[in-house]
């Protein structure tokens, strides 16, 4: 597991640290609506510094930097969840060298 120290980009995963599937198998589309918001024309605009993504088949949310600059709470909200519910984090780099192999 990665250290959450330097604010880098990071990926949460759809398994458990014990390598169950996580439930509900939509909680990286309920993590990503945490993180809208309201445009001027009061439309509801998803946040450009997460992204979901499927690796090996499993359903994952990716967290850009970036996150961090616009809205720390939000980045330290999604360390919290991925925490506290035991999820695999990983950094981007240890999440492409899992998809390449």
């Amino acid at each position: 597991m990665m250290s959450h120290d330097k604010h880098e980009s990071f990926v949460i995963q759809g398994l458990t640290n014990q390598g169950r599937v996580f439930r509900p198998s939509n909680w990286a589309e309920r993590l990503q609506c945490c993180m809208t918001t309201f445009g001027p024309q009061r439309k509801q605009e998803y946040s450009p510094h997460i992204h979901i993504s499927f690796q090996r088949g499993v359903k994952s949310l990716v967290v850009e930097q970036s996150l961090w600059e616009a809205n720390p709470d939000g980045y330290e909200f999604l360390i919290s969840f991925a925490e506290d519910n035991n999820l695999k984090v990983l950094d981007t780099q240890e999440a492409e060298a899992s998809v390449s192999h």
